[in-house]
């Protein structure tokens, strides 16, 4: 792949339900667990990690948690990551806002961090993918194509055009 890809899925829970009632479940599997050989990283969303695909959930390499209160949840979190001890599990509902606990593959051991206020102005806005990734097919589609006479079975083709 020429450009890595990374998507966020906000209301991930949405996209892979626990329930496994969603058509977007199978994709998610997918990418998940077979994405990063390919260039295609996912980063998953939820206020509600107990109602995650156990799969999709348990894929995620580095988790960023902030305050969780309800018992499944903390329990969906305790399940996934494997490196959260009790020590930072009881530090979840106490958190206040901005922090965070970052944990899995990223790091050693989990931290409890302090995400800054940005100091940097918006001043963009997501661009229209479904419109860009349109235009270059509609682009590719119109350059030329290199072609070969057919050989119609009757032998004796090269490959080469005689001009006689």
């Amino acid at each position: 792949m020429d450009h890595p890809i990374f998507a966020l899925f906000e209301e991930g829970h949405r996209f892979a339900p626990a329930s496994g009632e969603a058509p977007s479940l199978g994709v998610l599997r997918t990418i998940t667990s077979e994405g990063r050989k390919f260039g295609f990283g996912l980063g998953i969303i939820s206020q509600r990690p107990s109602k995650l695909d156990q799969d999709v959930l348990s894929q995620c390499g580095t988790q960023i948690t902030m305050q969780i209160t309800n018992p499944s949840d903390q329990d969906a979190i305790r399940n996934s990551v494997e490196a959260a001890g009790e020590d930072v599990l009881r530090e979840l509902p106490g958190l206040t806002p901005g922090q965070a606990v970052v944990s899995g593959d990223s790091m050693n051991t989990p931290a409890l961090i302090q995400v800054r206020n940005r100091i940097t102005g918006h001043g963009t806005e997501s661009p229209d993918v479904v419109d860009d990734w349109t235009t270059a097919y509609d682009q590719r589609q119109r350059e030329p194509t290199r072609s070969e006479p057919a050989d119609f079975g009757e032998g004796g083709s090269t490959g080469v055009q005689d001009l006689d």
